[in-house]
């Protein structure tokens, strides 16, 4: 005897069964929205680099830009602040300007 109920493990969609315009579908999907998660990190990532900008902005006028009027730990602070946030920058650019120099 057979039965007239189909089954419907055969029904469910999973990747492996999945054609190629549904594989496709589901590739530009999931792409869209890996593009769209990636635009919102890269603005997050800009509203904090403008946050440290401001911040360095803040710190570099502090006693109208003469540290050695504040507290020597202050000032220890700040200059680690300035070379954690300065030093790879300066690396960078003395390791271009090095390549530019070369003949």
């Amino acid at each position: 005897m057979t039965l007239d109920t189909p089954r419907t493990d055969k029904a469910e969609r999973t990747a492996d069964s999945l054609n190629v315009m549904d594989a496709f579908e589901f590739a530009i999907y999931h792409g869209q929205k890996l593009e769209r998660e990636l635009a919102e990190a890269n603005e997050r990532i800009k509203r904090l680099e403008e946050t440290l900008i401001g911040a360095w902005e803040i710190i570099a006028n502090v006693s109208g830009g003469d540290w050695m009027r504040q507290k020597p730990h202050w000032q220890d602070y700040v200059f680690q602040w300035r070379d954690d946030y300065f030093g790879p920058i300066m690396k960078e650019l003395s390791e271009l300007k090095a390549k530019e120099d070369k003949p």
